[in-house]
């Protein structure tokens, strides 16, 4: 799929909305301030705008490829808001199958908005490359930038709760080559009251134990996970 070129910001336009921005913030003398130094450094801005249109010519989507070098070569632990508990707060839902009931409406409406995206876009096309590495993507860490491997032909979600971690179907294919279609309600619901019906998991097989990588620092994250995949290829020759 082509994705649409992000266009490269006019100096005056950033100025406009950065000025409308700071004037409903800052205290009068502070914004007088702020446009008495703008003037001042005006060249210095147009140079670095000039800059700016080299440094990002000719290559498509550079906001999305900018914001996720930054983003995964942040040396921080993703944070907390990232997790699923965040989404689905049991605290304030009543029972179990309350919970069932919102994750089964959350994951129809993923599957709806990916398969049908232009019920955001509306007839103007948008830059899909986040949309297209939120779902079915997973991220992969590295000693400096960690990486995203995309799945583009799954269908499934993953689940992770106290029976292990599961795959669920949210999107169906008649067959090869036709458009997808989020899965029906209750076959989702179906799936998560089977995982969430399904006995404790065994230490092994316990998903806070992967959940609880992404809290370390990157390259703590990225040497205990090459530690553990080197135990594994040593288990499967040593077997």
């Amino acid at each position: 799929m082509a994705l649409p070129d992000y266009p490269i910001p006019e100096l005056d336009t950033t100025l406009q909305e950065a000025s409308r921005v700071l004037q409903l913030t800052l205290n009068p003398d502070q914004y007088q301030h702020y446009k008495t130094a703008l003037l001042q450094q005006r060249d210095a801005l147009q140079e670095v705008q000039e800059q700016l249109k080299k440094h990002v010519s000719g290559r498509e989507n550079w906001v999305t490829e900018e914001f996720k070098k930054r983003l995964l070569s942040c040396y921080d632990p993703l944070p907390n808001s990232t997790a699923i508990p965040s989404v689905l707060p049991s605290s304030k839902l009543k029972g179990e199958f309350a919970q069932i009931e919102r994750a089964t409406a959350l994951l129809w409406a993923a599957a709806k908005l990916y398969s049908e995206p232009r019920l955001v876009e509306g007839d103007v096309l948008t830059e899909r490359t986040q949309q297209s590495q939120v779902f079915a993507a997973s991220r992969l860490p590295g000693k400096s930038q960690d990486e995203l491997k995309t799945y583009p032909d799954s269908l499934h979600a993953i689940l992770t709760c106290r029976g292990g971690i599961f795959t669920i179907q949210i999107l169906w294919q008649p067959s090869s080559g036709e458009s997808l279609s989020p899965l029906p309600l209750n076959d989702i619901y179906a799936q998560l009251e089977h995982a969430m019906n399904h006995p404790a998991a065994t230490p092994k097989q316990d998903p806070s134990t992967i959940c609880g990588l992404s809290s370390l620092h990157r390259q703590t994250w990225h040497s205990t996970t090459q530690h553990r995949l080197i135990l594994q290829i040593y288990s499967m020759l040593s077997g």
